[in-house]
Order: structure tokens, then C-alpha cells, then sequence
């Protein structure tokens, strides 16, 4: 375990692929950077009471629609699978994707956040927007918001949504595959006629933007169904409240959707770990009747909750397959399944290149329910006590954290550290670590059995790496020293550079 390189997964190995692609991503042009970072940004400012609801509080999509016609309408005849939900979009949306182009369709693929640069939101067949396709949509897409087009005062994620409708359509992609970014049914997103949307995935769906969507878990449900369209097609994710399911099959009623669950059925065998791969092996049955057979596969996306993303995945693409997609076919899923990566999610490598380096992994949990999934998963990779587990936790402050917490703890970690790092590129939003350190002790208050382990704040996240290694370190008893960097999607891009700057030198 100690010697494992960074999988093929990593993020170096999926995108960066010279020194002049590095000093891309890691930089927008000046003046499209300078445009962009001109807009309202709620993911830095936090978003506003009720923003997420369909109701008088919730954000104005006159505003998207205004700008899109200002661009000429690019959305129009775009065939989209949407995808809503609290936990699993990304991966739903890599698995899918990886499946599509295994069969040979073009596909474009528009999400968020992003890890490293702004140019991971939009990209087709698994390839980021190029540097000058990124510029000169900025500028012309800005040049839409000018006084006299109609449309404005929009918001960077509106202007980021218009951009990536344009390339899809500039590229003639044969499918997009689009996540919502909060909620649905006032989401920037959401701007589809129905004859467009091939299919309507909705993931788990779990408390999460309280504030933003209306304040209860109805009111988050009824907000994310909102992207379901007059008889469009409707895969469901397992749904941990029975109310949620409630409220989607409501809704698909309505509106004359027949709605799949469960087209497959995927048990776990044990994890195979190498000398530069964790992998995680399934057997999996698909239910569909057209193709029904049994085998076993390996994924590289690795968890209980993966694998119930892969049915939600297998769903999406059996609907696909019956709206004309074809070539979707047994050998195409199974190849998409193996194949697919997500940067961030359960990344393992290593820490330092030098003899006996600490097991490093990153992961982007930042609720409740994602908490858990790491944890389960961190408790399946390297179980204890072969393993002895310190994390490095950064996050967002309008995050339930004590559910975060509470869930982190489970993993039973020998040593924390936390820390601070800036989201989306501001302080606005950051949990201070006196913070993070408060709700994590409260936590372990009603804990049982009680845990001991040794809780730090560092100044910085690269302390706070270097405290959580020293602590694992080399263990006396042949046990491996593990750390997971996890809290965010902005602690884990903070990680990743650091790792990559270590590379460079």
C-alpha cells in the first residue's frame, strides 16, 4: 500500500498532459478571466434566501433566457440529458458520458464546481474547451450582455451555462450532458423545451442549500424536480427518504413521465489494490429486458455509493437507449463503467515520492451524506488496524458541519487537522478552523464507544498535510499511515496543487 503512485485516475494523468497543457489549466486569458470574474458570483458570496425555489424569491430565469437569445438561442435542438440531485451528480454524469463515448456519440458534458480551472466545467468527450475556444466565447458571450442586447445584469454561473450551450452547439455534439447547479427549477440550467430533454436523471437527494431551497427536505425535493419535463423520461437514484421519492413520482405523474429505477442490480466483491491502481470490483446484473446478463467488472471509482451511482448510471443509459440511442449497448456500458474517473472523488496516490511515503487521498465530501460515503469507503480500502487514518478538513461555512463531522468521525481516525482555504476563490464563504475544531469535539461528545485522537489547527492547508503525515507516520508495528485531505472541492484543488507544484520541482 505505501508505494502506490497516483492512479490513472488522477487529475495530472486525465488532463494535464505536458507543460505547456499545465500552464493552461492553470490560468484563463487575462482579459476572458477578467470579464468573467466581473460578474456576480454566488458560489464566492453565498446565495440568497429561497434563491433555489420556484417561487418570488427564487432567481429570475428570464434573465438566462434573455441572454440566450442575445446569443442567437443556442439551446434550441440541443438533445440534453439533465441531471438533478444532492450527491452523485458527477459521478452519474463521468459514468454516463464514459459510457456514450464508448459507443461512439459526441458528447459534450457541462458541470460544476470545478478542481482546477474553469475550463474543466465545459468540456466534450472527456477533453476540457481549449484556451482560445474559452476566450473567445468570453468575449463574445460578454459582448451579449452589452446595454443594448436585452439581457443582464447576469451571474457568472449564467454566463458560464450560455458558454457552454454555445460550444456544445458550435462542436455539433451529439448529446449534452448537463448538472443542474442548485436546486432545478430555478437553475440557470433548466432553459430545455421538453422535446429536448432525452431523459431527466435526479440522484440522492438529502438536505443540502437549506437556506437557498426553501428550508425543508420537500421544499429541496420539489426545487430539484423542477428540471422534469412533460413526457420526458425520468431515471431515479436510490432515494433515502421515502417523502423525496414521494414528491419525484408526484411530479413525473403529472406531467406524464414514466420513471425507471433500478435497471440493474451491482454487488461488491473486494477491492484490488496494486502497485499504482485501487480498483473496485463488481458484479453486476442488468435487468433491462433487451439485455439481461450477469459479470464481473472493476471500477476505478471506488465505494458503496459508487456502485449505487453506477445503477443510477446503467438507468440513464437504458433510457437513452430507448429514446434511439443504440449503440448504447452491453459492451459499451460495461467499458464506460470501467473506464470512468472523477478527479477528487476517493483519489488515492501517494504523498512524497521518497521510500515508504504516507497514502494520500483526496475526496471532495462536503455534506452529511457525502461524509459518510468517504467514510464507509475509507473503512473498506484500509480498514484498521493495518491502517492508522489522520484527515486535513477544510470547508465552507454555510455547510451543515456538524453533520460533516459527526459522519468524518466514523472512519475513526487516529488524528485531524484543520484549516482554512479559500472557496471559489474568496474568504467569504471559508469555515474558520476554530470552527471546524468546535463542531468536530461537539461531535464527539454523544459519541459511543469514545475515541481518542489528536485535533490541530494549521494555518494553512499544507500545515495542515504535513501535521496530519506526522502523525500517521511510519508505524512501529508495519501498520500504513493514510491521510485524506477532504471538506470541499476547494480544499481538494488546494491539494492537488500542492501535489503537483512538489511534482514540478
Amino acid at each position: 500500500m505505501r508505494g502506490l503512485l497516483l492512479q490513472a485516475s488522477s487529475f495530472r494523468t486525465q488532463i494535464l498532459k505536458s507543460t505547456s497543457q499545465q500552464r493552461l489549466l492553470n490560468s484563463s486569458s487575462r482579459c476572458a478571466k477578467d470579464a468573467l470574474d466581473g460578474l456576480p458570483n454566488h458560489e464566492q458570496t453565498g446565495v440568497a434566501t429561497g434563491a433555489g425555489v420556484d417561487g418570488p424569491d427564487g432567481f429570475d430565469l428570464g434573465v438566462m433566457r434573455g441572454l440566450l437569445r442575445a446569443m442567437g438561442s443556442p439551446q434550441r435542438g440541443l438533445p440534453v440529458v439533465h441531471i438533478a440531485g444532492t450527491k452523485g451528480k458527477g459521478s452519474v454524469s463521468a459514468m454516463l458520458c464514459a459510457m456514450l463515448q464508448h459507443a461512439g456519440y459526441k458528447v459534450g458534458a457541462y458541470t460544476s464546481p470545478h478542481l482546477l480551472s474553469l475550463r474543466e466545467r465545459i468540456m466534450i468527450d472527456s477533453h476540457p474547451i481549449s484556451e482560445a475556444d474559452f476566450d473567445a466565447l468570453a468575449s463574445s458571450s460578454m459582448a451579449a450582455v452589452g446595454p443594448k442586447s436585452g439581457a443582464g445584469p447576469v451571474s457568472h454561473f449564467e454566463m458560464m451555462t450560455a458558454m457552454a450551450l454555445q460550444h456544445f452547439k458550435d462542436a455539433k455534439v451529439d448529446l449534452a450532458v448537463v448538472e443542474a447547479g442548485l436546486g432545478g427549477a430555478r437553475d440557470a440550467t433548466n432553459v430545455f423545451e421538453p422535446s429536448q430533454v432525452q431523459t431527466a436523471v435526479m440522484t440522492s437527494i438529502d438536505e443540502e442549500h437549506m437556506d437557498a431551497l426553501g428550508g425543508s427536505l420537500s421544499s429541496i425535493a420539489e426545487a430539484k424536480a423542477g428540471i422534469i419535463k412533460e413526457g420526458c423520461p425520468v431515471v431515479l437514484g436510490r432515494q433515502p427518504h421515502v417523502r423525496v421519492k414521494e414528491i419525484l413520482c408526484r411530479r413525473a405523474a403529472q406531467l406524464n413521465c414514466t420513471v425507471y429505477e433500478e435497471q440493474a442490480s451491482v454487488w461488491a466483491l473486494p477491492m484490488q489494490v496494486g502497485s499504482s491502481t485501487v480498483t473496485q470490483r463488481i458484479e453486476l446484473f442488468l435487468l433491462n429486458g433487451e439485455m439481461r446478463d450477469k459479470m464481473e467488472i472493476d471500477m476505478q471509482l471506488l465505494g458503496e455509493h459508487q456502485r449505487e451511482n453506477a445503477v443510477t448510471a446503467i438507468g440513464a443509459a437504458l433510457a437513452l437507449r430507448r429514446q434511439g440511442f443504440h449503440r448504447l449497448n452491453l459492451t459499451s456500458i460495461t467499458a464506460g463503467l470501467c473506464s470512468a474517473t472523477l478527479p477528487g472523488r476517493f483519489q488515492v496516490g501517494r504523498l512524497s515520492d521518497g521510500a515508504g511515503g504516507v497514502v494520500a487521498g483526496v475526496d471532495a465530501a462536503h455534506t452529511g451524506g457525502s461524509a459518510r460515503a468517504l467514510a464507509a469507503t475509507l473503512r473498506e480500502a484500509f480498514p484498521a488496524p493495518r491502517h492508522r487514518l489522520a484527515y486535513a478538513v477544510a470547508a465552507a461555512a454555510d455547510k451543515d458541519l456538524s453533520a460533516m463531522c459527526i459522519a468524518l468521525r466514523t472512519a475513526r481516525p487516529i488524528a485531524v487537522a484543520f484549516t482554512t482555504v479559500p472557496i471559489a476563490g474568496s474568504t467569504h464563504r471559508s469555515a474558520p478552523p476554530g470552527s471546524l475544531l468546535a463542531h468536530w469535539q461537539t461531535a464527539g461528545f454523544a459519541e459511543k464507544p469514545s475515541q481518542r485522537m489528536r485535533e490541530t489547527v494549521q494555518a494553512s492547508l499544507a500545515g495542515a498535510v504535513a501535521k496530519a503525515a506526522g502523525e500517521v507516520g511510519e508505524g512501529t508495528d508495519g501498520s500504513d499511515g493514510v491521510i485524506c485531505v477532504t471538506g470541499s472541492m476547494h480544499a481538494v484543488a488546494a491539494a492537488l496543487q500542492l501535489h503537483l507544484m512538489y511534482s514540478r520541482s
